[in-house]
């Protein structure tokens, strides 16, 4: 099994066990006890059209946890739109993981700029985020500025070293950018 199947495996069993999050911008959700949306549509296949249908009829009554780590796995599905739905529900405005996702979804739909300001606004209340910082270069790529995303590879360097899966994630991704792939 990949390591991406392993994660989207491991959150739908934490999900489907009706775990909530409690975890960093960006990271997997850890298992917790929660509510029992995830639960009662864990009889649908992770992700599916009919999982997502049962998880938004539960939405109002989930927590910011349960939200986040809905709209996170969605948003690491590709489901970007339903992932913005649940992130967007979350109450606490200051949340630097609500930002970074928002910013990640909103940026994998297209729009750019408008992800790249959710990331601006996570740094301000954290700016030792080094997950934004991630997504942040890689909009940087995205907008053909390679200096800028070499700068929020520094950053994740000062914050983490060059070792860590932030830095190594975006330093690929800037490895890719200048081979042209």
């Amino acid at each position: 099994m990949g390591q991406h199947q392993f994660v989207k495996f491991a959150l739908a069993a934490a999900l489907a066990a009706g775990a909530t999050a409690a975890f960093a911008a960006g990271s997997a959700p850890s298992t917790g006890s929660g509510g029992g949306t995830a639960a009662s549509c864990s009889k649908y296949t992770n992700c599916s059209a009919d999982w997502t249908k049962c998880m938004k009829g539960g939405r109002a009554a989930m927590n910011n946890e349960e939200l986040y780590a809905t709209g996170y796995q969605l948003a690491k599905a590709g489901d970007y739109a339903d992932a913005l739905e649940f992130l967007k529900a979350g109450t606490d405005r200051g949340d630097v993981r609500f930002l970074t996702m928002i910013g990640y979804s909103t940026r994998k739909l297209g729009n750019i700029d408008e992800g790249m300001g959710y990331y601006m606004q996570a740094l301000a209340i954290d700016p030792n985020s080094v997950t934004t910082r991630e997504y942040l270069g890689e909009a940087f790529l995205q907008k053909k500025d390679l200096a800028s995303a070499k700068g929020q590879l520094s950053e994740i360097a000062s914050r983490c070293g060059t070792t860590c899966e932030t830095y190594t994630e975006l330093s690929d991704q800037i490895g890719k950018f200048q081979a042209g792939l």
